[in-house]
């Protein structure tokens, strides 16, 4: 069964890597590549960016799916969410068994822009200003930790 799964954020995709396994002489054929969906339990394989049979994936050992295509059906995984990925391998001689669930990439993105932004009369004076707002709907998946405020002066 192939070893060391890996994945990773890779621009807009997953980047998806494995070590080959021992052939036992009969070269590899096909890789199965399977994603655990969003309910926790299942996985589906995805044959069309991870084509196991094709042979550039057979060669290098990785293929890559765009984000865009995790977080909608099957797979249906949210912003924060872990990639999950076992992997298989086949010969002439039969189907290997499941590798180990490997994970590491986690879907984030920005997170929307905040709501509500006013000014704090019981804070603001002459001399300096109080902002008060609300978190935007999406956090992208991580919370939010720092907020970025600008401001222009004019006379």
């Amino acid at each position: 069964m192939p070893a060391g799964v890996k994945t990773e954020i890779n621009g807009d995709n997953v980047r998806i890597d494995w070590n080959a396994p021992y052939s036992g002489g009969s070269p590899i054929l096909s890789y199965k590549v399977v994603i655990l969906q969003d309910n926790g339990v299942t996985f589906t394989e995805n044959n069309v960016d991870c084509d196991g049979s094709n042979s550039l994936i057979l060669a290098n050992s990785e293929c890559s799916v765009p984000i865009s295509k995790l977080r909608i059906s099957p797979y249906n995984l949210a912003w924060g969410s872990s990639v999950y990925v076992k992997i298989s391998a086949s010969n002439i001689v039969g189907t290997s068994a499941y590798s180990s669930s490997a994970n590491g990439a986690v879907i984030l993105t920005y997170p929307d822009a905040p709501l509500s932004l006013s000014d704090d009369s019981l804070v603001t004076t002459m001399y300096q200003i109080g902002l008060t707002w609300y978190q935007g709907v999406s956090n992208g998946g991580t919370p939010v930790i720092d907020y970025q405020v600008w401001y222009s002066y004019s006379t």
